[in-house]
C-alpha cells in the first residue's frame, strides 16, 4: 500500500466512522450513544488533539488525546487492522504529542486494556514506560441513553 495519509481534526459527522474503526481494531467501547456524547465532549475542549488518519477518503485510524491543563491523557488510539504496522499509529501518537507540547504540558498518560496487551511493545517502541506508582481506578456514572446525570 502506498498511499498518502492525511491527519486531520475529527468532527462529529466523522463519529459513526470512528466507532467503527474502534470496533473494528478491537478496542472495547461503551454503547454507540454513550460513545457519541462522550466524544463530543472530548472534541469540544480538545478540538486539536482529538485526530483521525485518512487514507483514500476513509477513516484508517483514530486517536484521543485530553488535556486537562497539566497532564494528557491519550485514548482510543486505534488502526484499522489492514493499516496496522505500517506507521499509521506513530503518525497520530506523534501529532498528539506535538500539540500537547504546544499546549505546554509536562507528562502524557494512557492506558492499556487488559484484553489488548499486545499493543504496549508498539508503545514502549514509541518511548512508553509503565508507570509502576500508580493504580488507576474508576467508577461509571449513571447514564441514560442521552442524559448524562
Amino acid at each position: 500500500m502506498n498511499h498518502e495519509i492525511e491527519i486531520k481534526p475529527m468532527m462529529t459527522a466523522d463519529i459513526p466512522s470512528v466507532c467503527t474503526v474502534w470496533k473494528q481494531s478491537g478496542l472495547v467501547i461503551s454503547d454507540y450513544e454513550r460513545e457519541q456524547y462522550e466524544l463530543q465532549t472530548l472534541m469540544a475542549a480538545n478540538p486539536t488533539m482529538c485526530l483521525i488518519a485518512t487514507a483514500e477518503k476513509q477513516i484508517i485510524g483514530t486517536i484521543i488525546g485530553a488535556n486537562n491543563g497539566r497532564r494528557v491523557w491519550i485514548y482510543h488510539l486505534a488502526v484499522l487492522p489492514d493499516w496496522q504496522g505500517k506507521g499509521v499509529g506513530s503518525l497520530l501518537l506523534s501529532k498528539v504529542e506535538e500539540k500537547a507540547t504546544q499546549q505546554g504540558a509536562t507528562k502524557l498518560l494512557l492506558g492499556v486494556g487488559l484484553s489488548n496487551l499486545k499493543v504496549v511493545p508498539f508503545y514502549e517502541k514509541q518511548g512508553y514506560s509503565v508507570m509502576n506508582d500508580m493504580v488507576l481506578f474508576q467508577k461509571m456514572l449513571p447514564w441514560k441513553g442521552g442524559e448524562h446525570t
